[in-house]
């Protein structure tokens, strides 16, 4: 269930109507597979995180928010 502030459920309202149901597509990530290795940077170009190392010898949880305003979001 979403729940917005009230001023919010009319904007998600409109900007859902935007995006029809047809556009939704199947997860391209399967439970198993891995994370290819990509360096990240946390905060500043300094601070460099490698995927792979990162999730090394761990059970990772990925989300992702497909857009503002989607029941992800919130």
């Amino acid at each position: 269930t979403l729940a917005l502030r009230p001023g919010l459920q009319g904007v998600a309202r409109a900007v859902s109507a935007n995006f029809p149901s047809t556009l939704v597509r199947t997860m391209s990530v399967k439970v198993g597979d891995h994370l290819p290795s990509v360096d990240l940077f946390e905060e500043t170009p300094a601070n460099n995180v490698n995927t792979r190392d990162l999730c090394a010898g761990r059970k990772v949880l990925l989300f992702a928010v497909p857009g503002a305003f989607t029941p992800g979001c919130s």
